[in-house]
């Protein structure tokens, strides 16, 4: 009996002969499987579609019992943030919508196999957004617990329009568990990092509901707000119509906790477009062990113009600074 295969099965087929890692062979299968005619004429082509998928998993979990130290993404910027996601949840999208970085998007999963990471710009400072391979229950790429880890924050992105919405954030949840990640809403005391079990690191985090343009992304959203806007910060975009980017920019910006200072010598003006970034509560010899070591050593005080200050007032080397000051620092 002749297969009749359908063109959605030859397209799963050509994309699994050209995929490069497990993640991206077991998708391309499970898509075969699914499209595939089910009739005695392809009996064994399904046979053999769930025997090449259960060894790929199998070779994935031996694989991934190792350790390896796999990619990097050296930190850029004020801060580096991770989105992690289901597959197509539109993380690659939300990327070439808000940086200049280019990934492939495509509405297969599994298009992106490596950390991608790009800057957005944030009035006069740039944050890193970095786009993980995707999630799934058959494989997570082993290297991407390290660098979630190492991260100031992390977005969970959820894709508005997907029947699987509350299945995809269980998904994500189990994984940060996975990897020992604590997610919270805002910083913690030091006391309170100290109580958490050995291992964990608490993150910051913020559900992104991509694709709000989508038909259904207003029923998934309320659901959304119902069973987790007591929970969680949420906030929807949409890449594709560039909807909520500028406020997306703001709150990559808003979760590092960082401020803004300037320095300037004697008789001249700051330069207002390059500041300094640093974590809220620095003191003025952080700022100076930022501008070179020799001069926070020899730091004796700093000239400070800012909103709640008169300009030009002396303040010590352990006065806390506060968002766009300006330092003038003597030796």
């Amino acid at each position: 009996m002749p297969a009749n295969l359908t063109p959605q099965y030859h397209e799963a087929e050509r994309r699994f002969r050209e995929a490069q890692s497990p993640a991206e062979k077991i998708a391309c299968l499970e898509e075969m499987a699914r499209v595939i005619p089910k009739h005695k004429g392809t009996e064994k082509m399904r046979a053999d579609i769930k025997r090449r998928m259960s060894k790929l998993r199998n070779d994935a979990g031996k694989n991934g019992a190792k350790r390896s130290s796999g990619p990097t993404v050296d930190r850029e910027g004020a801060g580096q943030v991770v989105m992690i996601g289901a597959p197509n949840a539109g993380k690659s999208a939300l990327l070439r919508a808000t940086t200049k970085a280019t990934p492939e998007v495509a509405d297969y999963p599994f298009t992106t196999r490596k950390p991608i990471p790009g800057m957005v710009r944030y009035q006069n400072v740039q944050v890193q957004l970095v786009d993980f391979p995707p999630v799934s229950e058959d494989f997570v790429e082993p290297w991407m617990a390290q660098i979630a880890r190492n991260a100031d924050a992390i977005l969970w992105v959820v894709d508005l329009g997907s029947g699987d919405l509350l299945d995809d954030i269980e998904l994500i949840r189990q994984t940060m568990e996975a990897w020992k990640i604590e997610p919270v809403t805002e910083a913690l005391a030091p006391e309170a990092i100290d109580a958490l079990p050995t291992g964990i690191v608490p993150l910051k985090m913020m559900l992104i509901g991509q694709k709000s343009d989508h038909p259904d992304s207003a029923d998934n959203l309320d659901v959304l707000r119902e069973i987790y806007g007591d929970t969680w910060p949420l906030l929807t975009v949409s890449a594709d119509q560039e909807d909520n980017l500028d406020t997306f920019a703001q709150t990559l910006y808003d979760m590092l906790d960082v401020v803004r200072v300037y320095t300037k010598t004697p008789g001249k003006k700051p330069d207002l477009t390059a500041p300094y970034t640093l974590p809220r509560g620095s003191m003025v010899v952080d700022v100076a062990g930022m501008v070179h070591k020799d001069i926070a050593q020899q730091l004796k005080y700093a000239r400070i113009w800012g909103t709640d200050k008169y300009d030009g007032q002396m303040v010590q080397r352990d006065y806390v600074v506060q968002d766009e000051d300006v330092l003038e620092l003597h030796t």
